[in-house]
């Protein structure tokens, strides 16, 4: 039963994500996150101009608008206008960086960032948070971890 499902349903929403199932499929982008927003015109500023993402899609159409960026190594993030929206929580968003220290300096005084922090697990964070109050960390790979034997 569970097999033909899978064949069935080319994808299934898992926590606001939209994940391909389909074995062997090649998706441009496997993950798509959705934020609903009351602030859409400040938190499309934060992406585009602070976080420098790249605007895939953008439409404003009469009680519909929003926007959707590619993010660095796959993935799209998307903001709706919903003047309704709850505060997102509980979740962060965290992005795969060339180098902290040039995007840290790339942001500036543009908007207040934490950081760098290098973590035990061989990456070093750089932390954020949105206009909405979602934690935004931008992180490189610093170091090999596991074991070297």
């Amino acid at each position: 039963m569970i097999a033909m499902l899978r064949t069935l349903l080319p994808t299934a929403l898992l926590a606001g994500a939209l994940l391909s199932v389909m074995p062997g499929a090649e998706a441009q982008s496997g993950l798509k996150i959705r934020i609903d927003t009351d602030e859409f015109d400040t938190m499309n500023a934060f992406y585009r101009d602070v976080l420098a993402l790249q605007v895939e899609e953008a439409w404003a159409d009469e009680g519909d608008r929003g926007v959707i960026f590619r993010v660095p190594g796959g993935g799209l993030l998307e903001l709706g206008d919903d003047a309704e929206a709850p505060a997102p929580s509980g979740f962060s968003i965290q992005i795969e960086v060339s180098d902290v220290l040039a995007t840290q300096l790339r942001i500036g005084d543009t908007w207040p960032t934490e950081g760098p922090t290098p973590r035990p697990w061989g990456l070093t964070y750089l932390y954020l948070t949105d206009p909405s109050g979602v934690g935004i960390i931008l992180y490189q790979p610093t170091a090999q971890t596991g074991d070297s034997r």
